[in-house]
């Protein structure tokens, strides 16, 4: 997300996101945030998870929080954006299982790949 503050907004402005979608685990949950500062680019990132296969649709909220001088808080909601993820649910494996199962297997194939144009 890129972010071009105005001269006269206040430096501890901050942009908080919040992703939101049935059927799906997010971490991490509920709002993120980040302060603009003399940063452009602002990284927001959340991992998903399906509960089951299938087409999710889901919203990504953009607020801006700036502090007032009485250091109160108002949040302002500048985008909702809608969402569609397509998933698949390979079971109670964790996908991590499933990488180092992937590096293994190409090793292996590298492996067999380089003895047979040996001969």
């Amino acid at each position: 997300m890129t972010v071009k503050p105005s001269p006269g907004q206040l430096a501890d402005t901050r942009i908080e996101a919040r992703l939101e979608f049935a059927g799906l685990v997010i971490a991490p949950e509920g709002i993120m945030a980040q302060s603009i500062g003399a940063a452009e680019n602002l990284d927001f990132r959340w991992e998903l998870e399906p509960v089951e296969a299938g087409v999710h649709s889901g919203t990504l909220w953009i607020y801006t929080s700036p502090q007032t001088s009485d250091r109160s808080e108002q949040r302002v909601a500048i985008a909702a954006r809608p969402l569609q993820v397509r998933t698949l649910f390979l079971g109670p494996v964790p996908v991590v299982w499933l990488r180092w199962v992937g590096i293994i297997l190409i090793a292996l194939a590298a492996v067999l790949f380089i003895r047979r144009t040996r001969r």
